[in-house]
């Protein structure tokens, strides 16, 4: 379920609503015009790189190359750690509709990819591209 095209395409819009909330809150914290824009592209920048970086050999649901190969355990949580700071940014930028509603997209996107979030956790062993190629 999780490499349906519709749950791809959620995912990626969730990962770019979690950039806009981490540019946002950057945003919010700087104090004057050029802080506010250093700050907000230093927070997506951020972001991005703890999302981009750490790959799980073997993931069908992004590139399973990367320049950190981590344990699945590791990549669920970095995911999940975005996700929940991106809800948190929303929140303390005064947006909490927009955060309430990333995160009931976000927890019913991973419902629906429960094979790969069992895959990461070492609970669905088969899942792996290199099992099912």
């Amino acid at each position: 379920m999780s490499q349906h095209p519709i749950n791809l395409a959620v995912r990626f819009l969730l990962e770019l609503a979690a950039l806009v909330a981490y540019g946002m809150l950057g945003w919010h914290l700087g104090s004057n015009l050029f802080l506010k824009v250093v700050l907000a592209l230093v927070f997506v920048v951020l972001a991005a790189l703890l999302w981009g970086l750490p790959a799980v050999a073997g993931d069908r649901g992004r590139s399973d190359k990367g320049p950190l190969m981590v344990p699945g355990w590791v990549r669920l949580i970095v995911e999940m750690g975005v996700f929940v700071g991106a809800v948190w940014s929303f929140y303390i930028v005064g947006s909490g509709m927009a955060g309430f509603w990333f995160g009931v997209i976000a927890v019913m996107q991973c419902l629906t990819a429960y094979d790969r979030i069992l895959w990461l956790a070492g609970f669905n062993p088969r899942w792996s591209s290199r099992t099912n190629a």
